[in-house]
């Protein structure tokens, strides 16, 4: 499942009611901005393990970071002229925080293939684990398990988990007062 399809299924009604009721800023990325949270995708380690394409990690109201290429998405949107917050937080839904890890092992890289690998091979073997009466999710929890406790870095967002920080901005409605022609916009 895909990154936006894991973000949509986050959504309900009542978000899209909530923060799409006035004129929300478009940031270029659809109705609001989602970026990766540096401790949940990245554990520690830059550049990224995971995607070779991030130029910088996001953090949430903390004041320091172990990335060398770190933003904290609070003070950057709090200092956007017109721009208000709607609304700024993490979203860590199908996130194991126990599978967290932070920094990488020494051969850390080798397993983390073998540990995709073998997750991929399960994936595909369902249907046969489910007739030899075996469960596919607790086969794929103690492979990711037995990987941390040797100190590799599990990616929690190739399965249903997200791993990010959801931010939703309104523009800010200038009014300006005009006494000889009453209220203009």
């Amino acid at each position: 499942m895909d990154e936006v399809a894991k973000t949509e299924k986050i959504r309900g009604p009542e978000f899209m009611d909530k923060y799409f009721s006035g004129k929300v800023l478009d940031i270029g990325c659809g109705d609001d901005l989602v970026v990766p949270d540096e401790d949940l995708y990245e554990q520690g380690v830059w550049p990224s393990l995971f995607n070779r394409d991030h130029s910088a990690t996001f953090r949430l109201n903390k004041t320091e970071s172990w990335s060398p290429v770190s933003y904290d998405l609070g003070e950057l949107c709090s200092a956007l002229p017109c721009a208000e917050v709607i609304s700024l937080e993490q979203q860590d839904i199908g996130y194991d925080h126990s599978l967290k890890s932070h920094g990488l092992g020494r051969r850390g890289k080798f397993f983390m293939r073998l540990n995709r690998s073998i997750i991929k091979r399960l994936n595909r073997k369902q249907e046969l684990l489910a007739k030899l009466g075996l469960n596919s999710q607790s086969l794929k929890y103690k492979v990711n398990l037995i990987s941390v406790k040797f100190g590799y870095l599990i990616d929690q967002t190739l399965e249903d988990a997200v791993a990010q920080i959801q931010i939703v901005l309104r523009k800010k409605m200038k009014v300006k007062l005009f006494l000889k022609h009453g209220f203009q916009k």
